[in-house]
């Protein structure tokens, strides 16, 4: 039960410093360590609210990505892990951030 108490003010946490302060960086930390506590819808949802708040942001993208995959919507990963690219090269960016992205949200979930 400790574990859980520990898991949920984490959460909480970082939601309330998205609230506070709705930069890219608070909702990827928020929505990441949602999935890392497999809570996928709620973090589809923040994922997709940070990505509306921030609509050039490749990494947004891939942790929305990582979300929809997480939640069985794999098509829909693969539809916004491709936009997510798109946006890095536009930005000049490697390309292989959105996918490191990605990767790093959905390694987080593996080790839970």
């Amino acid at each position: 039960m400790k574990r859980l108490d520990d898991s949920l003010s984490a959460v909480r946490e970082y939601e309330r410093a998205a609230a506070l302060d709705s930069s890219e960086e608070n909702y990827f930390a928020w929505g990441a360590e949602l999935l890392s506590h497999r809570a996928t819808s709620p973090a589809v949802e923040v994922f997709g609210r940070g990505f509306r708040l921030h609509p050039n942001s490749a990494r947004m993208l891939a942790g929305l990505a990582a979300a929809l995959y997480t939640s069985g919507s794999a098509d829909e990963a693969a539809q916004r892990l491709c936009q997510a690219s798109d946006l890095d090269s536009r930005q000049s960016r490697s390309i292989s951030l959105s996918w490191q992205d990605a990767g790093i949200v959905l390694n987080t979930i593996a080790l839970r």
